[in-house]
């Protein structure tokens, strides 16, 4: 079965129905997890859309509540995204070429790696760990979902708005519960930890569109987070092997192969 997982809440009511119509007929069932509503929406919606309003507040973790099944193929999304009508079609099919079901496949990916001594730079200070005198400060290179990308590159981190997977290599809930706001990072780490390759996908540019809004994780949360979410990339950044090169599915990786500078 091909499933989808979605959170949202109630700011976000418009940009969800586009996402639901998008999507609903590429899957065979969308979940969606209604965080901050104290009812069910009486919208008419596709049968195989079910709607959950979780027991607390969950934000993104709420991706990860619904069940799904070990032999299902998950996608997980977001109500801030426009999925074109080829999405679940063309995703699913990369990820059955990977050369093993190790793999986790999207089209946001993140590459980590100790920061250079150029000021020209962008660098994500709050990576560094004030309480460890030892501490890297790392830089990443983000290859954005609405960009360009030619070829499918080995990444440290997927983002969980533009991800397949399978559902036996998806982390159980009470896993990503105490990851709200980080889920990308949670996810990642689990993937190491487990030997499940990350990678993002080539595509054509604004093959996938982004729905503004005012307020996102990422303004709210992201550019400011604390410590303790340095230390989570430090468990699995700068350690993956081939991190940054071009997948080659004929027959693995070829280390020759590199995606470029880093932003």
């Amino acid at each position: 079965m091909i499933i989808a997982n979605l959170a949202t809440y109630p700011p976000r009511r418009a940009a969800l129905k586009q996402v639901i119509q998008r999507l609903s007929n590429q899957v065979d069932k969308l979940n969606v997890v209604l965080n901050e509503y104290t009812e069910v929406p009486q919208w008419h919606l596709p049968q195989n859309v079910n709607l959950v309003i979780p027991p607390e507040d969950l934000k993104d973790c709420g991706k990860f509540y619904p069940t799904v099944g070990s032999d299902d193929v998950v996608f997980l999304v977001d109500d801030d995204i426009l999925y074109p009508p080829d999405y679940v079609a063309k995703t699913l099919d990369w990820l059955l070429r990977m050369p093993s079901a190790l793999y986790a496949v999207g089209f946001h990916g993140s590459l980590y790696r100790v920061r250079k001594s150029d000021p020209a730079k962008t660098i994500l200070r709050w990576l560094r760990l004030a309480s460890d005198q030892n501490a890297l400060e790392i830089e990443r290179k983000v290859f954005y979902f609405r960009s360009k990308l030619d070829n499918p590159i080995l990444v440290d981190q997927l983002g969980t708005g533009t991800l397949a997977i399978r559902g036996r290599h998806l982390p159980p809930f009470e896993y990503m519960r105490t990851s709200q706001k980080f889920v990308d990072v949670r996810l990642a780490r689990w993937f190491f930890d487990r030997g499940i390759a990350p990678v993002c996908l080539p595509r054509k540019e604004n093959w996938l569109a982004p729905i503004e809004h005012e307020e996102t994780i990422y303004n709210q949360f992201t550019v400011s987070a604390p410590a303790h979410i340095g230390r989570e990339i430090q468990a699995f950044s700068l350690k993956r092997k081939n991190v940054g090169t071009v997948i080659n599915l004929n027959p693995g990786f070829s280390s020759a192969s590199q995606s470029g500078d880093f932003m």
